[in-house]
């Protein structure tokens, strides 16, 4: 599961970097007669950004959270099956 948890995160980071963050609203890209509307889209864009990033960031952290937790876990199974021997 905590492998499964860094790779959305690694992918949500992907698309923040390379997705989003590439999209061109401007006047070059959309003609002169759209570059107001590009500018909202853009302002549209920006914060979604930034919430994938933080997305990115919380997945990173549960599995990094779960990784820790399995191998207390799994130490904690072999110290007590080390006890019953």
């Amino acid at each position: 599961m905590a492998g499964r948890f860094n790779a959305l995160a690694a992918g949500l980071a992907e698309c923040g970097r390379n997705g989003l963050s590439r999209l061109l609203f401007d006047g070059v890209t959309a003609g002169r007669a759209h570059l107001a509307a590009g500018q909202g889209v853009r302002r549209a864009v920006d914060p979604l950004a930034a919430e994938l990033a933080a997305w990115a960031l919380a997945a990173a952290e549960i599995g990094a959270g779960l990784s820790c937790g399995a191998r207390r876990y799994r130490d904690a199974e072999a110290a007590a099956a080390a006890g019953l021997r």
